[in-house]
């Protein structure tokens, strides 16, 4: 699989940097890029790449059925982005695989749901 860790979260990127392809917005674009040239970019990409964000308005965009995005949601966790990540990434992993390009997936702190 592979990911592009939002400059938002990026206490996650290694987490998912042990056993993934991992690039963080930060790197491929620097820093402050905005919401569409990074959603240019993944529709762009020949295999999936899964955007993980804490930005709210990215998520729901990324979220819509017309011009869905493989995403990773981290909604409002701030602190707890890594503890959360951590605790679910084999559910993260597993629906992310199964869902491939369609793959949506939002993280709160006491729950979270993928889209189907």
């Amino acid at each position: 699989m592979r990911f592009l860790v939002d400059e938002d979260v990026l206490s996650v990127l290694d987490v998912f940097t042990a056993r993934h392809s991992v690039r963080s917005s930060v790197d491929v674009f620097g820093s402050g890029a905005l919401d569409p040239v990074i959603r240019q970019y993944l529709v762009a990409q020949p295999e999936p790449e899964i955007l993980i964000t804490g930005d709210n308005d990215f998520a729901k965009k990324c979220r819509q059925l017309g011009s869905r995005l493989p995403c990773l949601w981290l909604h409002d966790l701030h602190d707890l982005d890594l503890a959360r990540v951590t605790e679910l990434l084999e559910v993260i992993e597993r629906e992310a695989e199964l869902l491939g390009p369609m793959f949506f997936m939002e993280i709160r702190a006491g729950s979270y749901h993928v889209q189907r």
